[in-house]
C-alpha cells in the first residue's frame, strides 16, 4: 500500500473475501456518522490509497478536486478514487455523512462471477457520484453499527451486501467527473513536497529554500501547492502550525508561550493573531473549551 497523505494509519485493516476479490477494509473514525469540524476545512489537499466512499445522511456535503467544488445533498452517494488530490468538507451542523475506505486486488479464487473485472470497470479513476443511492443506506448503517464490535463475521456480512448494492447503484450509470488519479512520478514528488512540509513547518523556511530542495523553480513550486493543496504555501505552513498547538493545547498543560514558540512563532501576538483568524477565539478560550468536552 501507497504511503498516505492523510490520517489512515489510524484505521484498522479487516479482510474480506468475497469471489475472486480480497478485500481490505479500512475502519475507525472515517466510517462513523462524523459532523461538521472547523479544522477540517483547514486541512490541506490529499489523496488515499483506498477509495473513499461517502453517504450524505443530511445537509449539504462539499467534494474539491482539483480547484473544484462539488455539492452534494441528502441520501447522495460520492466515491472518490485512490490517488486523487481532493478536500471534503461538511458546510454546516445540518450536515452529517457516513464514510467507509476499502481497497481491493484479485486473489487466487476460480470464480464465474467476474467480480473483479465489475468492479474495475465500474470504478475506474474518477470520482463517482448517485444523488438518490438509498438502496445502499441500510448497509451503509449497518457497517457503521457494527464497526466496532469486533464481530468479524457481522462485518464480512454488511460489507458483502455493501457490495452488491453498490455494484447495483453503478450499473444504473451514475454520474461520472473527469479528475484523473496521480500518476507515480507525480506521487513520488507530491510526497516529497509533503515530507518536507511536515518536517520544516516549524522553521522559517522560505518558498525559494524549499523550490531548490526540490529542484523546480519556485514559480513552478507555487503551482504545484496550488494545485495539490488549494492554497499558497503560506497558508499550508500556517494550517499546519495551528493543528499542531490545537493538539498541544488539548493534550498537555504547556503554556501558551511556550506552544506559540514550539510550532514555530517568533512572537506570542503572532500566535495569537493567526489562531484568531482560524477559531475566532483565543488558544486559552480553546483549551478551556476542550476540557468541558472531556
Amino acid at each position: 500500500m501507497n504511503a498516505l497523505i492523510s490520517e489512515q494509519s489510524d484505521f484498522t485493516q479487516t479482510h474480506i473475501d468475497i469471489e475472486n476479490v480480497h478485500f481490505t477494509l479500512l475502519t475507525g473514525r472515517g466510517i462513523n456518522k462524523s459532523k461538521p469540524d472547523p479544522k477540517r476545512a483547514l486541512e490541506p489537499m490529499h489523496f488515499h490509497s483506498s477509495y473513499e466512499v461517502f453517504y450524505v445522511t443530511s445537509g449539504n456535503f462539499k467534494v474539491t478536486a482539483q480547484e473544484t467544488t462539488f455539492e452534494y445533498k441528502k441520501d447522495s452517494l460520492i466515491i472518490v478514487p485512490p490517488r486523487l488530490m481532493h478536500n471534503t468538507v461538511l458546510e454546516n451542523n445540518g450536515t452529517a455523512r457516513f464514510c467507509i475506505n476499502f481497497f481491493f486486488e484479485k486473489n487466487n479464487v476460480k470464480s464465474d462471477s467476474r467480480l473483479y473485472d465489475t468492479l474495475v470497470k465500474l470504478l475506474g479513476e474518477t470520482i463517482i457520484s448517485s444523488s438518490n443511492a438509498f438502496s445502499v443506506y441500510d448497509s451503509f448503517k449497518k457497517l457503521n453499527d457494527c464497526a466496532f464490535s469486533g464481530n468479524h463475521l457481522r462485518l464480512s456480512l454488511y460489507f458483502h451486501e455493501f457490495i452488491v448494492n453498490l455494484i447495483e447503484l453503478l450499473g444504473q450509470e451514475p454520474l461520472k467527473l473527469s479528475f484523473e488519479a496521480l500518476s507515480d512520478d507525480k506521487i513520488s514528488r507530491t510526497h516529497k513536497l509533503h515530507n518536507l512540509i511536515s518536517a520544516c513547518y516549524t522553521q522559517n523556511i522560505s518558498l525559494d529554500e524549499l523550490a531548490n530542495q526540490l529542484h523546480l523553480s519556485t514559480r513552478q513550486l507555487n503551482r504545484i501547492i496550488k494545485a495539490n493543496y488549494g492554497c499558497t504555501y503560506k497558508e499550508i505552513i500556517t494550517q499546519k502550525r495551528i493543528k499542531a498547538a490545537t493538539n498541544l493545547l488539548k493534550a498537555s498543560n504547556m503554556p501558551i508561550s511556550e506552544i506559540a514558540e514550539k510550532v514555530g512563532y517568533n512572537t506570542l501576538k503572532g500566535f495569537y493573531k493567526a489562531f484568531d483568524k482560524f477559531y475566532d477565539c483565543t488558544p486559552s478560550q480553546y483549551r478551556r473549551g476542550s476540557e468541558k468536552r472531556r
